[in-house]
């Protein structure tokens, strides 16, 4: 089984849940749900934090090509 496509689909996944709570958050008043809304959000977000580093370190060749070539 390959980790990068399971990675990448997951900050994907993610990345949209954090953004619709995000708005959720903004748009919302204050009341019921907003304390769900704001630990899905947090939640969601530490996730996100650990896949983003799984990301990097999954695609830690790529990125150093990449800065070797933006110095050239």
């Amino acid at each position: 089984m390959r980790a990068k496509p399971i990675v990448s689909s997951l900050l994907l996944i993610t990345f949209l849940v954090v953004l619709l709570t995000g708005i959720a958050l903004w748009i919302s008043p204050r009341g019921v749900g907003k304390h769900t809304i704001t630990q899905v959000h947090t939640i969601i977000g530490f996730l996100m934090s650990a896949l983003i580093i799984a990301h990097f370190w999954l695609n830690y060749r790529i990125f150093i090509g990449e800065i070797r070539n933006i110095k050239q």
